[in-house]
C-alpha cells in the first residue's frame, strides 16, 4: 500500500479482503495506513470479514466500501491473549492495555459506521454477524454488489 502510494499518487487502491480475523495489532497498522495515504482505499469484502478483517472493511474511503452480496461480516471485541507466566502487576497493566485497545476499536467502528459507541459496546459484547445487506444498513459498508444504485 505504502508502496503504490508513492509511485501512483493519483490512483486509488482497492483492499479486497476475505479474512476471518486476526491479531489486532497488525490490523490497526493496516487500518493506520489506509487512513495516511492518498488517494483513497477502497475496500471490497469477498466472502468473509469477521473481527479485525470487518474492521478494515469499515475502514475503506466512503462511499467506496463495497460488499459482495454473499459476504458474511462480523464484528466484536478484540481478544486478548496472556501467555507465559507472568506476575499479577503485570495481568493489570494487561488489562489496561486489552481495555484501551477495545476502546480504540470501538472508536475506529464509530468513526466509519456512525453509530454510537454505546450501541456498538453493545453489539461488540459478542460475535455479531452480518449479511452483506446487513452490514450495508450497519454502515460497515454503502454498497453491495447487487445494489441497482451501485455503479
Amino acid at each position: 500500500m505504502l508502496y503504490l502510494a508513492i509511485t501512483m499518487r493519483t490512483k486509488d487502491q482497492q483492499l479486497f479482503i476475505n479474512c476471518s480475523g486476526g491479531l489486532t495489532m497488525y490490523a490497526l497498522a493496516i487500518y493506520n495506513t489506509m487512513q495516511s495515504i492518498k488517494p483513497n482505499s477502497d475496500t471490497i469484502g469477498l466472502g468473509v470479514a469477521a473481527s479485525m478483517g470487518s474492521m478494515i472493511l469499515a475502514g475503506g474511503a466512503i462511499e467506496k466500501r463495497i460488499a459482495l452480496p454473499h459476504l458474511r461480516v462480523m464484528i466484536r471485541q478484540p481478544r486478548w491473549d496472556y501467555s507465559g507466566k507472568i506476575r499479577t502487576s503485570d495481568c493489570v497493566r494487561q488489562a489496561e492495555e486489552a481495555y484501551e485497545i477495545r476502546k480504540m476499536i470501538i472508536d475506529i467502528y464509530a468513526k466509519s459506521t456512525k453509530k454510537p459507541s454505546q450501541i456498538l459496546e453493545r453489539d461488540m459484547d459478542r460475535e455479531y454477524f452480518m449479511s452483506a445487506a446487513e452490514a450495508k444498513e450497519y454502515g460497515i459498508v454503502d454498497h453491495v454488489l447487487t445494489d441497482p444504485t451501485f455503479e
